[in-house]
């Protein structure tokens, strides 16, 4: 699966809920899900961890990236994971999760974009220089 939102779409499906019962146990309204769909948007970092508060056998990581696996086999592996006690409120361990979702935002989108970013600053000094040639090319033939 590419994209989160399909690792969503997926989710719902494996809960044996329909869209409408997994947008409400998870707090969103009626279409969300359809919505981003649609929309080909992402969803917040609050969606995510109310669907892995929701449904914690889900790996927030692959969630997140699709990576590793879909369920946590031990709970033992998600505390290690993010460095934090499940023992404590919710409360106590979302600025890890935050921490490490933003991680994960900044390795997946956030770099590529400066890599593009990069490449296309590249690109345009490569034509202005080009520019410049055929401006004195042009000079050096009319003189």
């Amino acid at each position: 699966m590419n994209s989160i939102v399909e690792r969503i779409a997926h989710v719902a499906h494996d809960t044996r809920l329909n869209d409408r019962q997994f947008e409400m146990k998870i707090g969103k309204s009626t279409g969300y899900l359809n919505s981003i769909k649609k929309r080909d948007s992402y969803p917040s970092v609050e969606v995510i961890l109310d669907i892995v508060k929701c449904f914690p056998k889900y790996s927030l990581e692959w969630l997140m990236t699709g990576k590793g696996e879909m369920i946590v086999s031990d709970r033992n592996n998600m505390v290690q994971e993010f460095g934090a006690d499940y023992s404590k409120p919710a409360n106590d361990f979302l600025p890890a999760l935050e921490k490490y979702i933003t991680a994960i935002v900044e390795k997946t989108i956030e770099a590529p974009i400066n890599e593009l970013n990069h490449d296309l600053l590249k690109l345009l000094r490569i034509d202005l220089n080009n520019k410049k040639n055929d401006t004195n090319s042009k000079k050096e033939k009319n003189s």
